[in-house]
């Protein structure tokens, strides 16, 4: 699978804890394609353990190179309604270019 270059724009607080099949952690990056177009795509992309502590080297306006998974998940509420939801999921990120900032 292709990887997507992006620059992050907003890098969000580190959630982490512990589940029964043990410890977990996730972060959050608001990313925008690194093109020409007037309108690039942006991305809510969630990452985990691996890809955390190489977003722990990295700053905003820093170009990467991310790979991309979409899901989507059906829910249902507590009175049974049913919603879908989407989640990107976000991998192998390499660095192209660190910001001067």
């Amino acid at each position: 699978m292709e990887k997507l270059q992006v620059k992050i724009k907003l890098i969000f607080e580190k959630r982490e804890g512990e589940s029964q099949h043990g410890k977990w952690c996730y972060q959050d990056l608001l990313v925008v394609e690194d093109t020409d177009e007037r309108y690039p795509n942006e991305f809510l992309v969630t990452v985990g353990t691996k890809e955390v502590e190489q977003v722990a080297k990295l700053k905003e306006n820093d170009t990467v190179k991310i790979g991309l998974s979409f899901f989507v998940r059906e829910n249902e509420t507590k009175d049974g309604k049913k919603f879908c939801s989407q989640s990107v999921t976000g991998w192998g990120i390499e660095v192209v270019q660190l910001s001067a900032f």
